[in-house]
């Protein structure tokens, strides 16, 4: 008993052009769903979101980086004080201490938020638009997230040229999100929700691409619904709402979420390879993300300005998705629902299948408990090739895997799946036959389609609409197969429309696949090969019928030659990536490289994998940290080092104002210029109280569930006259340090030359001066 779901050796140009088709559409779904509105110029209507205008203010505010406390903050936080008053808000400044918890980081900061109130004129509740002004030092932040700021300020301009909404509009802009969403926490824990309130928060994870609304509140459904229907190009599913509550990654919304409040949150997340780079530069940003940002941010703002926002209360989530350009949403109460369809449609075309001998229980189960091979097979594939390419290509690992041309490791991704696939399917179409095959993928996306909605309903369509679409069309096309199989119009008609079934299955996972490698790079492989994969998996009723007659065995040369020539192209395509992702003066190479100075002893360190030449210079000791302070935290592995003479700058000072066994009060001060002071304790900290002298201390509890051996506390933008803190730890546990952003007072340091850029993120180009803290004060303040 073993058969295809068409006759073999008929109907070959169909299943032909619907693999065609298939593949198309998997790439028409990308390509829909992956763009933006075009740019609008400032000559549209005022009521009208216009790019053009808003970057304008992006190049205001992304000349320079604008990290917490520095004075391109200050003057971003009076600009954008100025823009808010001229459109009729009231604005005020928070300043506040803001507090972070991550891992074995604590942090503490003095931020200045912006908040600019607009009455509504019968309002039942406010909506809040947020969006951080500062950025990372290392960059000017044009995408993350002057593009974000620079949105609201043109949405709020075209609402102030319409009419006055319903409800009260706030703009929220806030200060140190990059330091640890140090602004959001201080604003949340002063304004905790009162009222029925909506939060907009709009992010930059990359330079382009589409505006995806990523992240929602809990019971989530009215305010999904109210997206899909109010915003011009709805993008966005509930998969990636389920998966990153379950990750660690956190935005300012993050807080929002903690304190109770409703909202959504969007983001651009293409060309990441710019992200927190000195490269997030206007150069860089698309306009057209920008438009997209406006265009839905401004249609919900006045949707839900003019409604009654007690109506967007729900007591259950959505699940959402979009497929080529439209967006659809319906109720996770009826999550269950396509699953259920699809196990009814999936017996019924077993029963069919049985009754004209094309498959047999025993066959079904051997496919059902096959198919986990080809999937484990392409993780491991995926994950294997990252680890080739990281070990070939260790500047990769430099970047985080973010390359500049990832295209091109897409299409090897999409090789190496048909390896995985085809190794499975050629070793078992005779034995199983291709029906049974087809029905054991059925038979596990069914069961996930199921499982799923259960558990995490929010990614139950990933299998649930292509399972339900597919197990019907199998059951239409072996109903066709046993009346009228031999008009081959009526075969035409039969692969048609399991194609046209295949289509939602092939564009999910292709899009999955792809979104995949775009949001982590090449180390995503290991997801985005199993995606392609599952893509191949549901294609193999075309393949049948593009293979012959299942009685005719294939030679083992065929068996083995197909995945092996597969598996040749596919090392191929690799090392065509391997050499276009070269770097110049325009994709220039990321290196770190920081200045650590404890007594008189002082290092060049850096965690670099690739060498350059640039680097060596300073740090050419291989793989040791021999020397460099136990206490220092280089957000990573320290590859290479070397001694360097000390520099004459001062370290911080302290005081210790009070000490016992398991408590200590100490006083912190800088004595130049820094970004931050910090502590490195040596044990948990237990509870830990800052107080910035203006204002009230505020404290960050005890963390049970952080056994890290070493504790890094940091505090943002301290004053002049320090930062006095109170730690449950023993005073033999302390070290104190300060850091400042930029090496040039290092004698020796020479700038990079053209190819080659700092690092991204805050970690790297750092002065770091650091010193024990000891019982005998006085000999230890001593210069």
């Amino acid at each position: 008993m073993i058969g295809s779901l068409f006759p073999t050796g008929h109907g070959r140009g169909a299943a032909a052009l619907g693999a065609i088709v298939l593949i198309l559409a998997g790439w028409l779904h990308i390509t829909i769903d992956g763009s933006s509105p075009e740019p609008q110029p400032s000559t549209v209507a005022a009521t009208d979101f216009s790019s053009a205008r808003a970057m304008d203010t992006v190049r205001t505010l992304a000349d320079q980086p604008r990290p917490i406390g520095s004075e391109a903050s200050d003057e971003t936080f009076t600009y954008l004080s100025d823009e808010l008053d001229g459109l009729g808000f009231t604005v005020e400044s928070q300043s506040e201490i803001g507090m972070a918890t991550f891992g074995n980081q604590r942090g503490f900061g003095q931020v200045d938020n912006i908040v600019a109130t607009k009455e509504g004129t019968d309002p039942t509740g406010q909506v809040i638009l947020v969006a951080h002004y500062d950025s990372v030092p290392a960059g000017p932040g044009a995408a993350d997230a002057a593009s974000a700021v620079a949105s609201v300020v043109e949405v709020v301009r075209a609402i102030d040229k319409g009419d006055p909404l319903r409800n009260d509009l706030v703009v929220l802009f806030t200060d140190g999100e990059e330091s640890g969403l140090l602004g959001a926490e201080a604003y949340t824990r002063d304004n905790p929700p009162e009222q029925p309130t909506v939060v907009l928060n709009l992010e930059a994870r990359g330079s382009s691409g589409a505006s995806v609304m990523f992240e929602t509140s809990r019971d989530n459904y009215e305010l999904a619904k109210l997206f899909t229907e109010t915003a011009p190009v709805p993008r966005g599913d509930s998969s990636t709402v389920e998966i990153y509550r379950t990750m660690p990654n956190d935005t300012d919304f993050t807080r929002f979420l903690e304190s109770g409040y409703a909202g959504l949150n969007s983001a651009f997340v293409e060309s990441p390879e710019w992200y927190h780079t000195p490269g997030d530069s206007v150069e860089h940003l698309d306009e057209a993300s920008l438009q997209h940002h406006g265009d839905n941010t401004l249609a919900l703002t006045q949707a839900l300005g003019g409604t009654d926002l007690t109506s967007m209360k729900s007591d259950h989530d959505a699940v959402y998705f979009h497929l080529f350009g439209f967006q659809i949403v319906y109720s996770a109460q009826w999550a269950l629902a396509p699953g259920i369809l699809a196990a009814i449609a999936l017996f019924a075309a077993i029963l069919i299948g049985r009754a004209q001998r094309l498959l047999s229980l025993p066959r079904l189960l051997g496919a059902v408990a096959s198919f986990p091979v080809p999937i484990l097979l392409s993780f491991g594939i995926g994950w294997g090739s990252w680890k080739a390419l990281s070990t070939l290509r260790p500047d990769f690992v430099d970047s985080g895997g973010l390359v500049y041309h990832p295209v091109v490791f897409t299409v090897m991704a999409v090789i190496l799946a048909l390896v995985s696939i085809s190794a499975w399917y050629l070793l078992l179409r005779r034995r199983l036959g291709g029906l049974a095959l087809s029905s054991g993928v059925l038979t596990w996306m069914t069961v996930a389609a199921i499982l799923s909605a259960v558990t995490m309903p929010g990614i139950s369509f990933l299998t649930a609409v292509p399972a339900m679409t597919i197990a019907i069309a199998f059951v239409i096309a072996l109903v066709i197969r046993r009346r009228r199989v031999d008009r081959p119009g009526v075969r035409w008609t039969a692969v048609g429309l399991v194609t046209l079934a295949l289509v939602p299955a092939v564009a999910i996972y292709a899009w999955t696949g792809w979104s995949t490698l775009t949001l982590f790079g090449v180390p995503g492989l290991d997801i985005a090969v199993p995606m392609y994969t599952l893509a191949f998996a549901v294609m193999i009723p075309l393949f049948d019928s593009l293979a012959g007659q299942e009685n005719t065995p294939l030679s083992w040369r065929w068996n083995a030659g197909i995945p092996a020539a597969l598996l040749t192209v596919g090392v191929a395509v690799a090392a065509v990536g391997i050499a276009v992702n070269r770097y110049d003066e325009s994709e220039p190479q990321r290196t770190h490289l920081s200045y650590v100075q404890s007594g008189g002893t002082a290092f060049w360190v850096t965690t670099d994998r690739a060498d350059t030449d640039w680097s060596r210079r300073f740090a050419s000791r291989e793989g040791t940290r021999s020397g460099v302070p136990e206490a220092y935290d280089a957000y990573g592995s320290i590859t290479r080092s070397s001694p360097t003479p000390a520099v004459d700058l001062l370290p911080p000072e302290y005081d210790i104002v009070d000490a016992s066994a398991y408590k200590v009060t100490v006083r912190l001060t800088a004595q130049r210029d820094v970004n931050h002071l910090g502590l490195s304790l040596s044990r948990s900290p237990g509870r830990i109280t800052a107080d910035y002298g203006d204002g009230e201390p505020v404290t960050i509890e005890a963390d049970d569930e952080t056994d890290a051996d070493t504790t890094i506390v940091r505090f943002f933008d301290p004053p002049e006259d320090g930062v006095t803190v109170t730690l449950d730890v023993p005073l033999d546990s302390i070290t104190v340090f300060d850091s400042s952003v930029g090496l040039e007072d290092v004698p020796g340091f020479e700038p990079r030359p053209e190819g080659i850029e700092r690092q991204s993120g805050s970690h790297s180009d750092t002065i770091v001066l650091m010193r024990e803290v000891k019982a005998d004060d006085e000999e230890t303040n001593e210069d």
